[in-house]
């Protein structure tokens, strides 16, 4: 298993800065939520190490292609389109529904086993608040926005960088 870290070298009031280290000699940035003592949803996660695995987006990428497969599980009732929303199958009762999405994330990465957390993730965002405890990766810091808060830049890129070198699962620490 390959092995990654994250070395955060600024605890800010508003955001913590790191450098992710890939194995070889890539470098990729990272920005999270201040520390607020683990904190669901306001904290960035404790220092440690974790495994972290892939996700991805889902095996059925359209509404046609979920359309088809419920007709062919005999599912007769299909919800209409809901833009900005995603589409959830119950494979046991059979039934889909509608849940608020505001971010699509792509392919990404989750990291396993945070105490006291869940759903933390590696995830494309470029501010802090597109973060809710998660991870976001990117090229550099920089004042995107001019609100004074650093954000990071070529996140889309960064997140295609992790995916290409790290493969399904990678172990992270955090100092």
């Amino acid at each position: 298993m390959q092995k990654v870290e994250l070395n955060r070298f600024s605890w800010r009031s508003d955001c913590t800065l790191g450098d992710l280290i890939l194995p070889g000699t890539q470098k990729l940035v990272t920005l999270e939520l201040p520390w607020q003592k683990n904190q669901r949803r306001i904290s960035c996660i404790p220092a440690g190490t974790y495994i972290v695995h892939k996700r991805f987006k889902g095996l059925m990428r359209s509404f046609e292609a979920m359309v088809a497969f419920a007709k062919s599980v005999g599912v007769e009732k299909i919800p209409e389109f809901a833009p900005g929303k995603t589409l959830i199958y119950n494979y046991v009762t059979r039934q889909y529904w509608w849940v608020f999405s505001n971010q699509n994330f792509g392919d990404h990465y989750h990291v396993q086993n945070v105490a006291g957390r869940s759903g933390i993730l590696f995830h494309t965002g470029n501010y802090t608040h597109q973060i809710n405890g998660c991870i976001l990766p990117g090229r550099r810091h920089m004042d995107l926005n001019g609100d004074k808060i650093p954000d990071v830049t070529h996140s889309r890129w960064a997140l295609n960088v992790m995916l290409s070198q790290l493969g399904d699962q990678f172990e992270l620490k955090i100092t």
